[in-house]
C-alpha cells in the first residue's frame, strides 16, 4: 500500500502521461512526509524548467515561496495579496491572515 505522498506523486506521474502543458495541483503537499515533500517540490522545478506552467493552490506557504513565481492569496475567498514571495512574506494583510496579527 503506498503512503499518502507516495500516492500523490503517482498521480503526477500518471497526469505527466498526457504531458500537459499546464498542471494544477489541489493541496499537493498536505500529509506528505517531508522526504517526499523535498521529491515532489523537485519534480516541480524540473518539469517547470522543462515548459509545465503549475498552478498550485496550498495552504502551505514555505512551499509555495520556494515554487511560485507569482502568488495570490486568498482569505474567505477574497483576494487580498498578489506579488512575489517575497512581497507576499512582508504583506500585511497575508501576516494577519494567516498568523493572526
Amino acid at each position: 500500500e503506498l503512503s499518502g505522498g507516495q500516492q500523490k506523486i503517482l498521480e503526477l506521474a500518471r497526469i505527466l502521461m498526457f504531458d500537459p502543458k499546464m498542471i494544477l495541483l489541489d493541496e499537493p503537499f498536505a500529509g506528505i512526509h517531508p522526504l517526499l515533500r523535498t521529491k515532489f517540490h523537485e519534480m516541480i522545478l524540473t518539469l517547470h524548467r522543462k515548459g509545465t506552467t503549475f498552478i498550485l493552490v496550498s495552504h502551505d506557504l514555505p512551499s509555495l515561496y520556494l515554487l511560485s513565481s507569482r502568488i495570490i492569496v486568498l482569505d474567505n475567498g477574497r483576494k487580498i495579496a498578489e506579488g512575489s514571495a517575497r512581497e507576499i512574506q512582508k504583506n500585511e494583510a497575508v501576516i494577519e491572515a494567516y498568523l493572526g496579527r
